[in-house]
C-alpha cells in the first residue's frame, strides 16, 4: 500500500501587531512639590554641612543679642526697671561668653570663611559658570586670596598684644592709679575685668577673638572686619539666585512655577539654597560693626570714649572737661595713620 502523504507543516503564527501609540494626554502635567523629592545621601554630605554652617552663624550671633538690647534700652529707657534687668542679664551672658562660648566663637570665626569657600563652587555652578573657565578661575582665585587675608588678619588680632600697661609705660604724670593693677594708667587706658590687665587705648573686649582690642591690634581687627564684610557681600550676591529661584519661588509658590532646568538645579542644590540667609546676616552685621569702627577710626576715638563723650551726656551723666577730650589729629588721613601706624 502506498505510504501516507506527510501532513503539511503548520503555517507560522502571524507577528503580533504593534501596540498603538498612546494618545497624548489632555491632562496638564503637574510637577510634584519640592518636599516630595527624597535624594539618597551618604551619612556625611554637603546637606549636613549646610546645617552646621547655619548653626554656626546662629551661635555666633546669639551672645550679641542681650548686649544690643541693653544698649538700646539704655538710650531710650535709662531709668527703667526693665533696662536694669536686661543689663544684669547682659552681664551674666557676657561672663558666660567670656569663659565658655568665646573659645567656641574663636573656632567658629575661623571656620565660617572656610565654609564660604567650600560652597562657592556650588553657587557658581548654579549660575551656569563653566568649571575652569576664565571667570571661574578669577573668582576662585580672588576668594582664595581673600580667605587667606581674612584668616591672617584674624590671627594677628589674636596673637598681637593689644598693649598692656606695665611699669615702663605707666610713669605719665597725667595718668590715674588703677585700683586693681596698682599701676598708673596713661591716658586712654582702661582696665579690662576679663583680661585682668590695663589696656592701652582700649576699645572693647571682643567675644569673637577672646581678647581685648587696643592700641596695637585695632588696625588688624578693622582689616578683619573689612575682609569679612567683603566676603559676606560677595557670598550674598552669588547665593541670591539659588535662594530666589529654589526657596522664594519654588518653595513658597510651588515648583510648578519653575522650568525643568531650574527644577533640576534646585534638586541638586538642596539645602544649599538657604546659604543666602546666613551670608546676608553676616553682611548686615558687618555693615553695622564695620561702619561703627570706621567712624571711630576716622575720628580717632574708642568705643569707651564715644560712650563717655557722646552718649553719657545724653543720659544726664555729667563729665568734667578733663574727661571729655578730643584726640583727633585734625584730618581723617592723620587719624587712620595714628591707628594703623602708631608709635609705641
Amino acid at each position: 500500500a502506498p505510504a501516507p502523504a506527510p501532513a503539511p507543516a503548520p503555517a507560522p503564527a502571524p507577528a503580533p501587531a504593534p501596540a498603538p501609540a498612546p494618545a497624548p494626554s489632555t491632562v496638564p502635567h503637574t510637577v510634584p512639590h519640592l518636599a516630595e523629592f527624597s535624594i539618597p545621601l551618604p551619612p556625611i554630605s554637603r546637606m549636613d554641612i549646610v546645617d552646621i554652617a547655619i548653626f554656626t552663624v546662629g551661635l555666633a550671633m546669639l551672645p550679641l543679642i542681650p548686649d544690643l538690647l541693653a544698649n538700646l534700652l539704655v538710650l531710650f529707657l535709662p531709668d527703667s526697671l526693665v533696662t536694669s534687668n536686661v543689663r544684669r542679664l547682659s552681664r551674666q551672658v557676657r561672663s558666660f561668653t567670656n569663659t565658655v562660648v568665646s573659645r567656641i566663637l574663636v573656632s567658629l570665626s575661623i571656620a565660617i570663611p572656610a565654609f564660604a569657600l567650600y560652597f562657592q563652587g556650588d553657587m557658581l555652578r548654579f549660575l551656569d559658570v563653566e568649571a575652569y573657565s576664565t571667570r571661574w578661575w578669577v573668582e576662585i582665585s580672588m576668594c582664595s586670596l581673600l580667605f587667606v587675608a581674612v584668616e591672617c588678619m584674624y590671627g594677628l588680632t589674636l596673637l598681637v598684644s593689644p598693649g598692656y600697661v606695665v611699669k615702663g609705660n605707666s610713669d605719665e604724670p597725667h595718668g590715674r592709679l588703677c585700683k586693681t593693677c596698682k599701676l598708673v594708667r596713661p591716658e586712654r587706658s582702661h582696665h579690662c575685668s576679663v583680661c585682668g590687665h590695663c589696656v592701652l587705648r582700649m576699645d572693647h573686649h571682643c567675644p569673637f577673638t577672646n581678647c581685648c582690642v587696643g592700641l596695637r591690634n585695632h588696625g588688624y581687627f578693622f582689616l578683619w572686619l573689612a575682609g569679612v564684610w567683603l566676603g559676606s557681600g560677595y557670598g550674598s550676591a552669588i547665593s541670591f539666585s539659588s535662594f530666589s529661584v529654589c526657596v522664594w519661588t519654588g518653595y513658597l509658590y510651588g515648583v510648578e512655577k519653575l522650568t525643568p532646568l531650574e527644577l533640576d538645579k534646585c534638586i541638586e542644590m538642596g539645602k544649599r539654597s538657604f546659604i543666602f540667609l546666613p551670608a546676608l546676616c553676616i553682611f548686615l552685621f558687618m555693615c553695622i560693626l564695620g561702619g561703627w569702627h570706621l567712624l571711630l577710626i576716622a575720628t580717632n576715638q574708642t568705643t569707651i570714649e564715644f560712650y563717655r563723650n557722646r552718649v553719657a551726656p545724653l543720659l544726664g551723666v555729667k563729665k568734667s572737661e578733663e574727661e571729655i577730650k578730643d584726640y583727633s589729629k585734625g584730618s581723617i588721613v592723620a587719624n587712620f595713620r595714628d591707628v594703623f601706624f602708631h608709635r609705641s
